[in-house]
């Protein structure tokens, strides 16, 4: 830093926390498997941990699923349908008629 000589000592700091906590970030980083997602019906669809969400679930039915839908249901635990799937889980994707 030309301009403004050496950082403060608080902000080294800073930085050097930042550091620490990206790199164990970047080292928990979860590599995506295939998983299988069961709908109420019964149904398997395929996925992959970490980047499947219930929304692609949704569109790959019905396009007119995917533009009702309005929450899911994971595994019995409400789920934004952006949120990624980590595991094998079942599925329901819930509309605003529906009584959940």
């Amino acid at each position: 830093m030309s301009k403004l000589g050496e950082l403060p000592s608080f902000v080294q700091d800073r930085i050097a926390t930042w550091d620490k906590l990206k790199d164990l970030k970047s080292k928990e980083t979860k590599e995506g498997k295939e998983i299988t997602i069961t709908l109420p019906d019964g149904t398997e669809k395929k996925g992959e941990s970490w980047k499947t969400t219930p929304h692609m679930i949704a569109s790959d039915i019905s396009k007119g699923l995917a533009r009702a839908v309005l929450v899911a249901e994971v595994n019995g635990q409400m789920w934004d349908l952006h949120r990624v799937l980590e595991e094998d889980c079942s599925l329901s994707l819930l509309k605003f008629d529906d009584e959940k």
